[in-house]
């Protein structure tokens, strides 16, 4: 049976499409969860798919529909509206679905399942993306472009970090490309103390 703080961190981490059962979680659990794990867009690795499935078991047959709040479909529906998704019946794993969900009953499961097709963030590819995003930036008077992972790092806080690094570079590659992009973000930074200890405009 998943905790509420379990089920949260799970989603919030998730890059590949996943199933969650809800069994046993409070209407409360799951609303809290829930808003805390879809808060912000998920982070997609490079070479990622550019959409994901995540699927919340809300309900089953008659054996076994006491383990699930008679309000978790509802739940998990009115926590995402507030998040700023929308039903649709027809979408589909595929980018332009991202921020919407819709309700499923698996007749062959017995079970009924809210699958949401999350707002995302790609990351891009290590230190030569970052560099190019960051030239294009540039010449749209940014000093570093939103959808750069360099970005993400620059703002993000220290347990956000470490937990980004935990989860997003599990591989040896992939610590190396955040090494390059922390490379790249202290050479703009020390570019941006030269600017200015020689008076000139960033």
């Amino acid at each position: 049976m998943v905790s509420s703080h379990g089920l949260a961190t799970s989603v919030k981490s998730s890059s590949e499409s996943t199933t969650y059962d809800l069994a046993g979680l409070s209407k409360d659990g799951i609303v809290t969860a829930l808003s805390t794990g879809l808060s912000d867009p998920l982070f997609l690795p490079p070479g990622a798919d550019d959409m994901i499935r995540l699927t919340f078991v809300v309900g089953a047959g008659k054996n076994t529909r006491q383990r699930y709040d008679a309000d978790a479909h509802k739940a998990v529906a009115s926590t995402l509206d507030k998040l700023g998704y929308s039903e649709d019946r027809g979408a589909s794993c595929v980018a332009e679905c991202g921020g919407s969900y819709k309700l499923q009953h698996d007749t062959g499961k017995n079970l009924k399942t809210v699958v949401v097709f999350p707002f995302v963030e790609a990351a891009s590819g290590g230190a030569d993306g970052d560099r190019n995003a960051t030239e294009g930036a540039a010449a749209a008077g940014c000093l570093i472009p939103e959808n750069s992972s360099g970005y993400k790092i620059a703002v993000c806080s220290l347990p956000t970090f470490r937990a980004l690094l935990t989860n997003q570079c599990g591989t040896w590659s992939e610590k190396r490309g955040c090494l390059e992009s922390l490379t790249a973000l202290l050479q703009l930074i020390q570019e941006c103390d030269a600017k200015l200890m020689n008076g000139q405009m960033l």
